[in-house]
């Protein structure tokens, strides 16, 4: 009796059972075909399908889900959108410049453009954190979405095609790799 991962959950489950006793995902019967099957096994891994087939098998599902493909082009609007306009920038440290170098000459000129450079940069300052928090918020929410559709795209292709995909995430996503794990596709109204 061995302990083997679960496709769906990846979590460590026994070999003889059936299905998983975390999430309750139907687990598939050990091969007792030798090394021949394994390798027939190995091309139906979507990592080690060819380029040209993984976008494939992406467009059809897009084509069955054309509501995910928003997704991908909103994440990119959102990253885009992160931060300050170099015009934004260039404006701010224009004005400050201005006013500190004429400073130290007492005229109301050099004051003018030292105060608007100040009350600017505290605008564009509270601009951007504002915009920066709603964009948080609207790039998390997008990140939960993407989420459900990279859940419902792996599920798509175990039922339909009979291709194992497993996500993988990087150590910074702990956080997106639980949510993954938790994600009920039934449940779910994404």
């Amino acid at each position: 009796m061995a302990l083997i991962e679960c496709p769906n959950c990846h979590k460590k489950v026994s070999d003889s059972c059936k299905a998983c006793i975390h999430c309750g995902a139907e687990l598939r019967e050990r091969s007792t075909v030798p090394a021949a099957a394994s390798e027939a096994d190995a091309a139906k891994k979507f990592g080690k399908l060819p380029q040209e087939e993984q976008d494939a098998l992406r467009a059809e599902f897009l084509r069955e889900y054309p509501k995910y493909e928003e997704l991908e082009e909103r994440g990119r609007d959102f990253k885009k959108l992160l931060g300050w306009t170099p015009a934004e920038m260039f404006v701010l440290v224009a004005l400050m410049l201005i006013g500190r170098l004429w400073l130290g000459e007492e005229d109301i000129v050099s004051r003018g453009y030292f105060l608007a450079g100040a009350c600017l940069a505290i605008v564009l300052f509270v601009k951007g954190l504002v915009s920066n928090i709603a964009l948080f918020i609207a790039v998390r929410v997008n990140e939960k979405h993407r989420l459900i559709a990279l859940k419902r795209f792996q599920d798509w292709l175990r039922k339909e095609k009979d291709i194992e995909y497993i996500v993988k995430f990087d150590t910074f996503t702990k956080r997106s790799k639980k949510y993954f794990d938790r994600i009920d596709l039934r449940v779910e109204p994404y």
